[in-house]
């Protein structure tokens, strides 16, 4: 793991898991919703709030965090609850999240 530097900006980033996994329940979705209008069976909706429960966990149980150190231009991997209390701590050095 990396330590962070509060001299040093960051900006959290999304690997390609996370990635993945927002355009796989992004397409669920879409599918649910279709689906729905299609044969008017509306309790197909409920996949959107199990989605947004899913991402929720999702978040807080990742043990890591990808963050891209804006000052050395360098990609990082830090702890999930290190950088959420680098955030707190030091707000002015978190970047926008997906800022290069």
């Amino acid at each position: 793991m990396t330590k962070l530097n509060e001299h040093h900006r960051y900006s959290q980033q999304a690997d390609k898991s996370t990635l993945f996994l927002f355009y796989f329940t992004s397409l669920l979705i879409i599918v649910a919703l279709i689906l729905a209008s299609i044969f008017k069976n509306w309790w197909l909706l409920v996949v959107i709030p199990a989605v947004v429960v899913f991402w929720g966990v999702y978040s807080f149980m990742r043990p890591t965090v990808p963050v891209f150190d804006l000052t050395s231009n360098q990609m990082l991997t830090v702890n999930n609850k290190e950088w959420g209390q680098f955030q707190k701590k030091f707000p002015q050095q978190v970047g926008k999240k997906g800022e290069l």
